[in-house]
């Protein structure tokens, strides 16, 4: 099993996690399982809300992700963290996967494509449309334009 990381220092406990070298496998052992934690706890975070992680944020979970993503990338293991975007993106109907997607567009975290992980079978084009996609397929008829013009459209109605 992967231990779980606290609700309170998650990037802490993957940090040193992602270090441990002891054990009979040494440090490959402890890097997959860091990167499963962290998948785990993302996802649940991301879906569950606070029920089992304590991890209520989606800045939090966003935390998780850059690290995770910066953590595949150093370790050329782009699976995990690839996985974890298409499971999310299968759920994405739901309100705190769909924010969730935000915040990664906001941030710039989509797939890891192949010229950062020779092994990655993403391209550079697909990745950087990915989130795009996603969110264009759930909500087909908002294009970024009609958001924008919503949005600034609410900003008038609290002044009344």
């Amino acid at each position: 099993g992967v231990e779980p990381f606290s609700a309170e220092k998650p990037l802490e406990d993957f940090h040193l996690m992602m270090k441990r070298t002891d054990g009979t496998e040494g440090s490959g052992r402890w890097v997959r399982q860091a990167m499963q934690g962290m998948q785990d706890l993302i996802q649940t975070s991301v879906l569950n809300g606070d029920a089992k992680t304590g991890c209520t944020s989606l800045l939090t979970a966003l935390e998780c992700a850059r690290a995770l993503r910066k953590a595949c990338v150093g370790e050329n293991i782009h699976e995990v963290f690839n996985e974890l975007l298409q499971n999310l993106a299968k759920q994405f109907p739901q309100p705190r996967c769909a924010q969730f997607y935000e915040h990664l567009e906001t941030a710039g975290l989509t797939l890891i494509a192949k010229h950062e992980v020779e092994s990655s079978d993403v391209s550079a084009t697909e990745a950087a449309s990915f989130l795009e996609r996603v969110q264009q397929k759930h909500n087909p008829d908002a294009s970024a334009a009609d958001k924008l013009v919503a949005a600034d459209q609410d900003d008038f109605d609290d002044m009344e």
